[in-house]
């Protein structure tokens, strides 16, 4: 059915009871009624921004960190290891 858009099959519309599901009767979807500006369309994503997060230095390993956080160099947080970071070996090639 061109035209206005349906409910996919299966599912229960807004204005349909169970016995008008059941046998198959379709309603239509909701329509924007007006377009949407670019202003109201700007303020509506006005929280949608990325921050760069906000680094300090290590103070054990000086090495970057993120702010409340566990080093991922070190695995410290707060004078004392809160995690222990794995060292990555190499894999040992048969020669």
């Amino acid at each position: 059915m061109r035209g206005w858009p349906t409910w996919p099959t299966g599912a229960i519309g807004p204005n349909q009871t169970r016995d008008q599901h059941s046998q198959g009767e379709a309603t239509q979807m909701g329509v924007p009624k007006r377009r949407v500006s670019h202003a109201r369309q700007g303020e509506r994503r006005s929280h949608h921004a990325l921050t760069v997060p906000h680094l300090e230095e290590c103070p054990h390993c000086h090495q970057q960190k993120r702010a409340h956080h566990a080093c991922a160099n070190c695995g410290w947080y707060a004078g004392r290891e809160a995690v222990r970071i794995k060292v990555k070996t190499k894999p040992e090639t048969p020669a």
